[in-house]
């Protein structure tokens, strides 16, 4: 199947969010799941894709820099597989919250958010976006109608060519629910091209044909880690000479290779970047287990938990999963970490991404930052 150009709709405007489930698990008693007078428990979903290991290190790691809030420590008891049933229902029984939550693909927002269990993560699937319960520390780039492009993609690339004038950004992806843009940063956005999922080896070459012969001067592959690698290395071979974008799932330092001839747009501060948060993370980490690697998905775990740490810190001492909700949801909360994840504010990040990353530039054996981690102005509107 040779690849097909289509056009997508326009950003649209954001649903209403989830309805708010009716009882937050509380008995008779008035106890809330998940909380006693001393502590509170809370456990992780992690995605089986090894990628994702390290996720609850990173968690732990924070956590126990915690001590008390409001009178409470946090008791964690670690993540377990969200393909594991049996152990989604065990957190659904028992847990005040879900940090964090690392999937895919799966339906584990939809049953957490039943269950009236808050989480926290990192929003990659549809079931997050407009989900009160659910909050992604870098938003959430499921749009209504599918996957949006990062707002900060136009602005880097636009620093590091140099400008967009008469230049041109050819989109792939795996996905017909994808959001074409209007723009990007001042670039002209070809229609993109849909390939198959997974892809064939003739329809990488095909496709790669088609881009070698348009020479944009970008190629962003908006795809799973196998298409993108496909295609990367069938347009070397080809000699295209133009940038080779890719989503941060190929931000690998610990396997450098997965990366080489790619620039990637990391949606929190790489850890070369060497922020004072991320010092503060490896220390951190290096005190729960000295001898642990630090990686991309330990940041996430742990900026995760901090995350939800600011909100415990906004609830106070009376703890529910409603005031916990409305702490975040109603009170103008928002998140940062400083040269690290740029400003979410809540709830509009229910349905947005936030528009902030770095560039890196991957040569086989590690990656180099080129672009520093910036922020720009995301003109869409939601209501």
């Amino acid at each position: 199947m040779v690849a097909r150009a289509v056009v997508l709709c326009a950003f649209a405007a954001v649903p209403a969010l989830v309805p708010r489930v009716a009882t937050f698990a509380a008995s008779a008693g008035g106890a809330v799941r998940g909380v006693s007078a001393t502590k509170v428990t809370v456990g992780g979903l992690l995605s089986t894709d090894p990628t994702d290991a390290g996720a609850d290190l990173g968690a732990r790691a924070r956590f126990s820099r915690v001590g008390r809030i409001a009178g409470r420590t946090i008791d964690y008891t670690g993540a377990a597989s969200a393909a594991d049933a049996a152990a989604v229902t065990q957190l659904t029984s028992n847990a005040f919250a879900v940090v964090p939550l690392l999937v895919g693909s799966g339906d584990s927002p939809t049953v957490l958010a039943r269950a009236g269990v808050p989480f926290v993560g990192i929003a990659g699937e549809p079931d997050w976006r407009g989900n009160r319960l659910g909050f992604g520390i870098t938003g959430s780039g499921v749009g209504a109608r599918g996957t949006e492009v990062n707002p900060a993609w136009g602005a880097q690339l636009r620093l590091l060519l140099g400008g967009a004038r008469g230049k041109t950004i050819a989109i792939v992806t795996d996905s017909t629910a994808f959001v074409a843009p209007a723009a990007l940063g001042g670039f002209t956005v070809a229609p993109p091209l849909v390939v198959p999922n997974p892809i064939s080896a003739a329809d990488a070459t095909n496709t790669a044909t088609t881009l070698t012969t348009q020479n944009p001067a970008v190629v962003l592959i908006l795809a799973v880690p196998a298409t993108v690698s496909a295609l990367a290395q069938e347009l070397a071979a080809r000699g295209y000479t133009g940038t080779v974008g890719a989503q941060d799932a190929l931000y690998l330092p610990q396997t450098p290779a997965a990366g080489s001839g790619l620039t990637i747009l990391t949606t929190i501060a790489p850890l070369e970047a060497d922020t004072a948060a991320l010092r503060r993370m490896t220390a951190d980490v290096h005190a729960v287990d000295a001898d642990a690697t630090v990686t991309p998905a330990v940041a996430r775990g742990y900026f995760a938990a901090d995350f939800f740490v600011r909100v415990m810190t906004r609830v106070g001492r009376r703890l529910s999963t409603e005031r916990f909700l409305e702490a975040a949801n109603r009170s103008g909360f928002s998140y940062s970490v400083t040269a690290t994840i740029g400003k979410s504010t809540w709830p509009a990040m229910h349905a947005r991404p936030v528009p902030c990353g770095a560039l890196v530039q991957g040569d086989g054996t590690g990656y180099v930052v080129i672009e520093p981690y910036r922020c720009v102005v995301d003109t869409r509107r939601t209501r």
